[in-house]
């Protein structure tokens, strides 16, 4: 099994990436190398990245996992305008290469698409995003829904 996984070097998903690799063929895109499989350089934003392109067409992945973001310091402070550039075009870069549907894709998302009071909310309550990173993760989600 193929795996592509984007943003494999962060905090929450380098633990992941280290238990997959063991066990699947997993292929790393992101800005830094990763100790635990193969790391190709890639960065959301650009448009034109023929390389991606021809890796989804050669390898064709199974599985994809989206952990790569962009996340604020201050998620209470961040704008719409600090988050929809990596968040939001760059997910629509991604699918744009994307030239047939894997099995899954796994999107790393946020509780703070439930609001300020996490105490009293559950996977299925009703999403309240109160600043511009909630508000990416939100359009985030919605985007794959579609695709």
């Amino acid at each position: 099994m193929n795996i592509f996984y984007f943003g494999g070097t962060s905090f929450a998903s380098q633990y992941l990436i280290k238990d997959l690799s063991n066990k699947y063929n997993v292929f790393n895109f992101s800005r830094k190398k990763t100790q635990y499989c193969k790391s190709y350089y890639f960065n959301l934003i650009k448009k034109s990245n023929k390389f991606l392109s021809y890796k989804f067409n050669l390898i064709k992945p199974d599985f994809i996992f989206i952990f790569s973001s962009y996340v604020p310091l201050n998620e209470q402070s961040a704008t719409w305008n600090d988050c929809k550039k990596i968040n939001v075009h760059g997910l629509i870069n991604l699918i744009k290469k994307i030239k047939y549907k894997p099995k899954k894709i796994i999107l790393a998302s946020s509780c703070s698409l439930y609001g300020s009071d996490l105490k009293k909310k559950r996977t299925n309550s009703f999403l309240t995003p109160t600043s511009g990173y909630a508000f990416s993760k939100f359009t985030q989600e919605n985007i794959l829904r579609i695709f």
